[in-house]
């Protein structure tokens, strides 16, 4: 037999991770919930904190619970009691739960119809996520029996790769732990040690692994149907995601001390121009940032919106603005300041021109300590720039009179330092983590 969880990892986290809040970007952001779980079942108050919308649980993933009737009986008892908070369409059945061995009717009623009959009735949709493997290994001849298992393997293998992929997202871009997805990357851990025991010894496994794979090039159906599969979980996270987007009402209720924040901010009449833009000209975001190529803050502003921004797609329109703290380019400063500031903001200029701005912005902020003049010329070269142009357009008046101009504009909205951002002319000055981001963003998406 297949161990419980063998599977498990890839709906476990393919489609858990689609689900509101678990493992997607929007997960550090997910308001704190009113509701506990000590609320729902009476059990003792731990940290586990549920989504606070009636819709925002999209489904429920139910393990293994163990042998016999009443381990089945306890946990549908606690699914029927989340179902009347948290009105999930349908729940996905992990393990072999719901039949030992060869399935008989009795099997089925015992620990699957009579104790979920609750669920059932309210329309809950129920699959078996390791039911047909299980029968698949438990009842073939040896042969297929081998294939199968290198199936469990194969997929415990992607599985483990994916969790470490979520993982890398969580520590490095997210700078935050998802206890969801951590406990999730174990049972992947735990799923993918089951595998190899069902196929070892590793040598026999990664054998039959190459034949399955051989098999599915030479099935060009079939790799067009897991190619499809794989697209249609990207596709269906994405709109997911777009219908979970945080409302006013929930960043009060999780943040109210930024809510108090932001909302207290000064909005700036003045209308901001120049800059360099991206997005939808009339969305409903307008981000205006003020920035500086050597300053630390800006870069890590810079890298949590180019993380950021491509979520919301038509409805942030983003325009950055050369604020170069030198008094080398601009009079608001007193002292030079950052060295290289201003010939940095006039290189970012004619990158612009040569329509290469985001990535020769990207080297600028990526290498803060390198920005003298061989270095910036070096980096128009990498990002594919015409250095005659180049060379030409640096020399010229014009690309430092754009700079100015945006200096200029700065100055009128009153900036001091940098990074300020503008959001739809809200005054912020500095950085936001990227959970704040998330924060503002919904405030300005939900004006209540």
């Amino acid at each position: 037999m297949v161990r419980a969880g063998t599977v498990q990892l890839v709906l476990a986290i393919a489609l858990a991770c689609v689900s509101a809040g678990a493992c997607s970007r929007d997960t550090a952001a997910a308001p704190a919930a009113t509701v506990r779980q000590a609320d729902i079942d009476g059990v003792a108050p731990d940290t586990l904190l549920l989504p606070n919308s009636p819709t925002s649980v999209k489904f429920a993933v139910i393990g293994d619970s163990g042998r016999g009737t009443e381990p089945q009986r306890e946990v549908a008892d606690r699914m029927t009691r989340y179902h009347d908070t948290f009105a999930f369409p349908f729940t996905i059945m992990l393990g072999d739960n719901l039949y030992e061995g060869p399935a008989t009717p009795e099997d089925y009623r015992v620990k699957f119809e009579e104790p979920y009959k609750a669920l059932i009735e309210r329309g809950v949709g129920f699959y078996a996520a390791l039911l047909l493997l299980t029968l698949r290994v438990a009842l073939s001849d040896a042969p297929r029996r081998d294939r199968a298992r290198a199936d469990a393997f194969a997929l415990a293998v992607a599985g483990a790769f994916f969790s470490a992929y979520l993982a890398g997202i969580s520590a490095f871009v997210l700078k935050t732990v998802c206890l969801l997805c951590a406990g999730l990357y174990v049972v992947s851990s735990v799923s993918l040690v089951a595998a190899w025991l069902e196929a070892r010894p590793l040598r026999e496994a990664a054998a039959r692994l190459l034949e399955r794979w051989q098999s599915l090039r030479t099935r060009p159906a079939l790799s067009i149907g897991a190619a499809a599969a794989v697209l249609g979980v990207f596709a269906v996270s994405g709109w997911l995601g777009a219908q979970t987007r945080l409302t006013r009402e929930q960043v009060l209720q999780s943040n109210p001390q930024f809510f108090d924040w932001y909302t207290s901010q000064p909005i700036v009449e003045t209308p901001l121009g120049g800059g360099y833009s991206q997005g939808t000209e009339k969305a409903p975001i307008q981000l205006d940032e003020f920035s500086d190529f050597e300053c630390p803050h800006c870069a890590q502003a810079y890298v949590t919106l180019k993380d950021l921004l491509p979520r919301y797609q038509s409805q942030v329109r983003f325009t950055y603005h050369h604020f170069p703290l030198s008094d080398e380019c601009n009079d608001a400063m007193k002292q030079r300041g950052h060295e290289h500031a201003c010939h940095a903001a006039v290189a970012a200029e004619c990158a612009a021109q040569g329509g290469k701005f985001p990535a020769f912005a990207n080297l600028l902020f990526a290498n803060q300590g390198k920005l003298d003049d061989t270095s910036v010329r070096g980096y128009a070269k990498e990002v594919g720039l015409d250095l005659d142009a180049f060379d030409k357009c640096i020399a010229s008046p014009q690309a430092a009179e754009r700079v100015t101009a945006d200096i200029k504009e700065g100055q009128k909205a009153g900036v001091r330092s940098t990074p300020t951002f503008f959001i739809n002319n809200r005054k912020l000055e500095g950085n936001m983590t990227y959970e704040n981001w998330l924060f503002a963003f919904a405030l300005e998406l939900d004006k209540g």
